[in-house]
């Protein structure tokens, strides 16, 4: 049975999609994220093929490490599924989807730690740097 769906467009100051589903068995989403390892090890394995490939490692005059490029493709791509899977759980649970609304929340994950981080390199940087 396919899904019948309609889209509604909104295109004003206030970007929202809508997307409208009369089967919503359609959409494989569960209620709530949940933990998950795998994609935790995944960033792992990301995370340390980049700083083993700028470590560079040389073994008879080559170098051991040499896809770091890599690691960072594979980090876009989990980040793209979580992102995508943020967005058709907030469909599935309201129906809708606000651009603002995504960006906001993304906005207050971030915006501790770019604060923290901040802090502590003027810190680091009015130490070094003293005259």
């Amino acid at each position: 049975m396919a899904a019948e769906g309609r889209i509604i467009l909104k295109l004003d100051m206030a970007p929202m999609m809508r997307i409208n589903f009369s089967a919503k068995s359609e959409i494989m989403i569960k209620s709530k994220l949940s933990y998950r390892p795998e994609i935790d090890g995944l960033r792992a394995i990301a995370v340390i093929s980049v700083i083993l490939y700028h470590a560079k490692f040389v073994y008879a005059g080559d170098y051991l490490f040499k896809g770091g490029y890599i690691g960072v493709d594979i980090f876009f791509v989990i980040s793209g599924y979580l992102i995508a899977r943020i967005i058709l759980q907030e469909i599935n649970d309201t129906e809708k989807f606000s651009f603002l609304n995504f960006y906001e929340r993304r906005s207050r994950n971030f915006t501790s730690s770019v604060i923290g981080n901040c802090c502590f390199h003027s810190i680091i940087l009015a130490t070094t740097y003293s005259y």
